[in-house]
């Protein structure tokens, strides 16, 4: 689909059933190239990241990381699985080219930037910034060998894609509102879709909770690895 090689920016696309078999695309053609190390973070992802990885021999090593934000100089050599929006909250830091092969997850920054990992994975699902409710996709420059297995319906797809910068404007609007309404609590600043609220105690906890749900906000409380490590309340905004 030429509208998703425009947004990744990739000379080949490959629409998938879901954007976990898009992951597991992405380490199978890793792992054929003969890389033997998974890099992945200890926050901020994806739980099929280190679940695949093992699944496909590799050996898994966590990083330790600033909520998600990778220090790319730490890994020099093997396969790195990131993020690109750590908890759909931050934007990923600039990747350092070594002797690392990336597979970056740009579910939550497609249509914000191009991402300049070796392959690109994402999930349409129901929340996400391509939010069809069904598929994933895998991009990359090399030739792709394998058959699609997509069952959603494209012309619906090209519907949400075209509807992607409406979508981000409305989004942003409403973190503009969030983050001025909850300005007396600790909002962890970040260029993503969603606000984190650091809270110190049981009482702020239960007001930023009762403001989101006054508000119709979906929340994840942290800690949680796909999040960040630390007490805090994740602001869905992607799923209004």
């Amino acid at each position: 689909m030429q509208e998703l090689k425009e947004l990744t920016g990739k000379k080949n696309v490959l629409l998938t059933s879901r954007g976990n078999k898009a992951i597991y695309l992405a380490l199978q053609i890793a792992k054929e190239k003969g890389f033997k190390k998974l890099f992945v973070s200890d926050q901020g992802g994806w739980y099929t990241y280190s679940q695949y990885g093992k699944k496909l021999g590799f050996e898994v090593i966590e990083l330790k990381t600033d909520r998600g934000l990778i220090d790319f100089s730490q890994v020099q050599e093997g396969c790195l699985i990131f993020n690109d929006m750590p908890a759909y909250a931050f934007l990923q830091n600039k990747q350092r080219k070594e002797k690392t092969f990336y597979i970056a997850d740009i579910t939550g920054s497609i249509g914000t930037r191009k991402c300049k990992a070796d392959i690109l994975v994402c999930s349409f699902g129901k929340h996400k910034v391509i939010n069809l409710g069904t598929g994933g996709m895998i991009a990359l420059d090399e030739e792709i060998k394998i058959e699609s297995d997509f069952e959603g319906d494209e012309k619906k797809l090209l519907k949400k894609i075209k509807e992607i910068p409406k979508r981000l404007r409305g989004i942003k609007t409403l973190k503009k509102k969030v983050i001025h309404d909850l300005r007396k609590y600790e909002v962890l600043k970040g260029r993503g879709l969603n606000i984190i609220v650091k809270y110190k105690n049981k009482e702020e906890k239960e007001k930023i909770l009762y403001y989101c749900k006054a508000n119709e906000l979906e929340t994840k409380e942290c800690p949680m690895k796909i999040k960040i490590n630390e007490k805090a309340i994740s602001i869905e905004l992607q799923n209004r």
